[in-house]
C-alpha cells in the first residue's frame, strides 16, 4: 500500500528505512519521481510532442527556443528512465519521445525546431539550439536502441541533418565547446558523415582547462563551479564512450571523474544541501551526475551505499523544499527564487536536473541499489582543493566553501564591462546560505567605501594560491567597473575548527572606510539579530546561526536585516563589520562562524599584528602552536614583485 500519490498520480512507494536508513529512498522512489516530473511536463506538450511550452518567464532566446528546450531537457530525464527500465516502459516514454523527434526534426512542419547560429560577440542570432542539440545527442546515446533505432528512415535522416548542422557551429569558449563535440560523437556512432568536424580538437582544448582535484575551469579564463559536474564531465564521458572508450585519454578522464565525484560529495551537507555557489543553480540535482557516472564506470572513491545515500539526500532536500509540489519544476533553488536565475534561463531550464538521474542506468541489481544506504561520514573535516583554490569545510551540519579562485565576468558580458556576480565574487559560500538580496552584495564581501558610501567590488582575482590549510588571493578593487589606481587587496583565509579567519592587507587606500560582511542567514520568519562591540550575530530557524567578530582593524559591528528574502527564506540578515584603512598598508582580521548553534561554546582566537611587517599571529583557544600569516609575503608572491 503506497503512502501517497505524487502530483501526476504516480504512486509514491513506502519508504524503506531498512535498506535506506537515512533517506528511506530506494530505486523505486527515483523512478517514481522521474515519472512524476515527466508526466507533469507532458501536460504542456504540443500535439506532435516536439515542443513543451512550460509556463513562466521566457528566456532571452524566446518562446520557440524555450519550447525546444522543454522537449530536449525532459528527454534527458526520459532517456535515463528508458535505458534503465530493462525493457519495461509503462508510460511509453520511448514511443512518445520518438514521435516528438520525428515532428521536431521536420523543420518545415508546424512543430519544427529552430536552427541555431554560431556564437560570436555581439550575438547575431539564436544560439540556444546548439545546447539543446547536444542534450538530444546525449539522450539519444543513452536510449538509442529504444528511441533512435525505432524511427523510420525519413525521420532518422531529418534528425541526423538537424544535429549535423549544429555539430559544425562555433561556440563560446567555455563548456559550450563540448556541445558540437558530443553531437559529432553521436553522429559518428550511427554512421553519419562527420568529415570536416573538429570534435577531437574541442575535447582536447577542454581537457587543457583541467585545474586539478577533479575540477575544470569553465573556459581558459573562466570560473570554477558546478559546470564541471553538469556541463563538462557528463559530456566528456559521452564523448569517450562513443569515440574512444579504451584509449589513454578515456582512462585519464575516468581518473578525473573519480576525483570530481569525491569533490562534489564533499560539497554536499549531511542533510543533502549542496553548497550554493556558481550560476545555473536551477539545475539542482544535475550536480549528482559525476557521482552516478563514477559508479557506472567503477572509478569512484565512494562505496555503493555512500553514493546512494548522498544522492538520495540531495533529491530529498529539494523535494522536501517543495520543488515539485505545484506543477513543473520552477526556476530557482528549492522553490522559486528569482535571484538564483540567470537571464538565459527559461521555464524548461530546470529540467537539466535529469542528469541527476543517471543512476537509473544502473540496473536494479547493482550494488548502488542493493547495498545498505550510508550517510555522510560522521566526522567533521576540511578538504583543500588546490586546483580551484577552495577550502571545503564541514562543521555543525553545514558545508562552507572558502573561495579564493577566479572571479571573471560572464562570457555574455561585452569586453571591458564588469557586472557584479554574487554567485562567484564572495569569499565564502555554504550549503545553508545564499547571497543577500542587496545591490551592494554585502555578504561574503570585503570592500572599500567612497565618500558617498558606495562600496568597491572585488574585481577579477588576479592570482590565487593555496598552501597548507590556507587559501589566498590578490585583487584590485573596482568602482563602477573601473579599477582603483594604486590600490590592491591581498586576502587570506584559514579554517581551524569552527572558526573561519579572514585576513586582508589593503595597500594604497589610506583613510578610506572599509566594510566586511559575513554569511547571509535566511528563514521564512524574521531572523534574530544582535551586536555588541565588534561582534554581530544572526540566528534563524532550525538553530542555524552565524556571527562575525572584528579582531583587528575593525571599529564596530551590526546586523543588517532585509525585508525580502533569498533562495533560503523569505527574510534574511547579515553580520557586518566596519572600520577604516589605517595608513598605506592596513591589516584587517575577522573571525566568522556558521552552523547549527554556531556560537554555542565557540571561542574566537586572539590575534597579534605586526604592522611594519604586515604579519598576523593567531593564538588559538585551547593552546597549541600559533599560526603566522605573512600578508606582505603573500602579496609579493601573488603580485610577482621582488
Amino acid at each position: 500500500m503506497c503512502a501517497e500519490s505524487l502530483r501526476s498520480g504516480v504512486p509514491w512507494p513506502e519508504p524503506d528505512f531498512t535498506l535506506s536508513p537515512y533517506t528511506g529512498y530506494t530505486r523505486a522512489h527515483w523512478t517514481a519521481v522521474a515519472d512524476d516530473w515527466l508526466l507533469t511536463a507532458r501536460e504542456f506538450a504540443s500535439p506532435g510532442h516536439a515542443l513543451i511550452a512550460l509556463p513562466g518567464r521566457p528566456s532571452w532566446s524566446g518562446l520557440w527556443s524555450d519550447r525546444l528546450e522543454g522537449f530536449a531537457r525532459t528527454f534527458l530525464l526520459a532517456s535515463c528512465r528508458i535505458a534503465g527500465a530493462s525493457g519495461q516502459d509503462p508510460l511509453d516514454l520511448a514511443g512518445w519521445y520518438a514521435e516528438g523527434l520525428a515532428a521536431g526534426s521536420d523543420v518545415a512542419g508546424v512543430e519544427g525546431w529552430p536552427r541555431g547560429v554560431g556564437c560570436r560577440f555581439p550575438p547575431a542570432g539564436l544560439n540556444q539550439p546548439i545546447v539543446e542539440a547536444a542534450n538530444l545527442a546525449f539522450a539519444l546515446h543513452l536510449s538509442r536502441p529504444w528511441v533512435f533505432d525505432r524511427l523510420d528512415d525519413g525521420a532518422r535522416n531529418r534528425l541526423v541533418g538537424w544535429l549535423a548542422h549544429h555539430a559544425g557551429l562555433s561556440t563560446w569558449d567555455n563548456n559550450w565547446s563540448l556541445f558540437p563535440a558530443v553531437i559529432e560523437a553521436f553522429l559518428h556512432s550511427v554512421g553519419a558523415d562527420t568529415g570536416g568536424l573538429r570534435g577531437a580538437g574541442r575535447v582536447a582544448e577542454v581537457e587543457e582547462w583541467y585545474a586539478g582535484d577533479g575540477w575544470y575551469f569553465d573556459g581558459r579564463d573562466g570560473n570554477a563551479d558546478y559546470y564541471t559536474a553538469w556541463g563538462i564531465q557528463p559530456l566528456l564521458w559521452a564523448w569517450y564512450a562513443m569515440r574512444d572508450p579504451h584509449g589513454a585519454a578515456a582512462a585519464r578522464n575516468r581518473e578525473r571523474l573519480g576525483a570530481t565525484a569525491a569533490a562534489v560529495a564533499a560539497m554536499i551537507a549531511p542533510g543533502g544541501a549542496p553548497v550554493h555557489h556558481g550560476r545555473s543553480l536551477t539545475y539542482r540535482t544535475a550536480v549528482l551526475a559525476p557521482l552516478w557516472l563514477a559508479a557506472l564506470e567503477g572509478c569512484g572513491p565512494l562505496r555503493p551505499g555512500e553514493t546512494r545515500g548522498i544522492a538520495g539526500g540531495v533529491l530529498r532536500y529539494f523535494r522536501d523544499g517543495g520543488v515539485d509540489q505545484d506543477g513543473p519544476l520552477p526556476p530557482g533553488w528549492r522553490g522559486p527564487s528569482p535571484g538564483t536565475v540567470q537571464e538565459y534561463s527559461g521555464p524548461a531550464s530546470p529540467y537539466l536536473a535529469g542528469l541527476g538521474f543517471l543512476g537509473l542506468l544502473l540496473p536494479p541489481g547493482h550494488p548502488v541499489w542493493t547495498a545498505t544506504e550510508e550517510g555522510h561520514p560522521a566526522e567533521d573535516g576540511d578538504r583543500v582543493l588546490e586546483g580551484p583554490h577552495w577550502i571545503v569545510s564541514r562543521r555543525r551540519g553545514v558545508v562552507r566553501l572558502v573561495n579564493h579562485g577566479r572571479c571573471r565576468p560572464a562570457y555574455w558580458h561585452p569586453p571591458g564591462t564588469r557586472r557584479d556576480d554574487p554567485h562567484y565574487d564572495k569569499f565564502g559560500y555554504s550549503s545553508h546560505t545564499a547571497p543577500a538580496p542587496h545591490p551592494d552584495s554585502i555578504d561574503g564581501h570585503f570592500g572599500l567605501l567612497d565618500d558617498g558610501g558606495r562600496p568597491t567590488r572585488r574585481g577579477p582575482v588576479l592570482r590565487s594560491l593555496t598552501t597548507g590549510g590556507l587559501a589566498a588571493s590578490l585583487h584590485v578593487p573596482e568602482v563602477g567597473g573601473v579599477p582603483l589606481a594604486g590600490v590592491d587587496v591581498t586576502s587570506a583565509t584559514l579554517i581551524r575548527g569552527d572558526v573561519e579567519l579572514r585576513c586582508h592587507l589593503v595597500r594604497g587606500a589610506a583613510g578610506r572606510a572599509v566594510r566586511e560582511g559575513g554569511y547571509c542567514v535566511a528563514h521564512d520568519t524574521p531572523p534574530e539579530t544582535g551586536s555588541g562591540g565588534r561582534c554581530a550575530w544572526v540566528s534563524a530557524g532550525e538553530g542555524l546561526g552565524t556571527s562575525s567578530t572584528g579582531l583587528h582593524g575593525w571599529d564596530a559591528a551590526e546586523a543588517v536585516e532585509f525585508p525580502v528574502g533569498n533562495a533560503m527564506g523569505a527574510r534574511c540578515a547579515v553580520p557586518v563589520l566596519s572600520g577604516r584603512v589605517d595608513g598605506d598598508l592596513s591589516v584587517h582580521v575577522s573571525a566568522h562562524l556558521l552552523g547549527v548553534a554556531a556560537d554555542d561554546g565557540v571561542v574566537v582566537p586572539e590575534v597579534r599584528v605586526d604592522r611594519a611587517g604586515a604579519t598576523v599571529t593567531v593564538l588559538w583557544p585551547g593552546g597549541g602552536a600559533p599560526t603566522r600569516v605573512d600578508l606582505a609575503g603573500l602579496r609579493r608572491d601573488l603580485s610577482g614583485e621582488a
